[in-house]
């Protein structure tokens, strides 16, 4: 299985970890199939709709990468229509409103990096420190053991 294939199967196991998490309080919630840039999740409501976007990084880092483009087109913070985010981090996944990341990055001014090579060409990406990113979370969520077992993050010891 190639790089990118393998990243999108663990964004998958990813998105599919939040959105069991939602539909306990919020059975009606559904994942968008097929490529989708704008959200993953969707939350039906009465008269309108909540979206996440799931972002899991898979490294050991305490930075949070956030994508502005891929092979030149807008990517990421730049072509989500979300509403939330739900980032997915070493052992912890961290919920922060779409306009609060903007914010952040608006007030913190963080590196931008471009032209970093990925499996499927370049990106350009914001590197945002931990305890600036989590200032603007709305929540911070513990994986559970198994949730961790489907990331391979941790080893289940039998």
């Amino acid at each position: 299985m190639d790089n990118f294939n393998k990243d999108l199967e663990f964004g998958n196991v990813g998105e599919d970890i939040v959105l069991k998490r939602i539909q306990d309080k919020h059975p009606r919630a559904y994942k968008i199939t097929g490529k989708h840039k704008e959200y993953d999740i969707v939350i039906p409501k009465l008269f309108s709709k909540t979206t996440i976007e799931v972002k899991t990084d898979r490294t050991q880092h305490s930075n949070f990468f956030i994508e502005t483009h891929h092979n030149n087109n807008l990517s990421g913070i730049n072509a989500t229509t979300a509403d939330w985010w739900c980032y997915i981090i070493q052992d912890n996944f961290y919920l922060i409103e779409t306009k609060q990341i903007k914010k952040c990055i608006k007030e913190n001014n963080p590196v931008h990096m471009e032209n970093l090579p990925k499996s499927t060409g370049t990106v350009n990406a914001y590197i945002i420190p931990k305890d600036t990113f989590i200032k603007y979370c709305f929540k911070k969520v513990r994986l559970s053991e198994y949730e961790k077992c489907l990331l391979n993050l941790k080893k289940v010891k039998r």
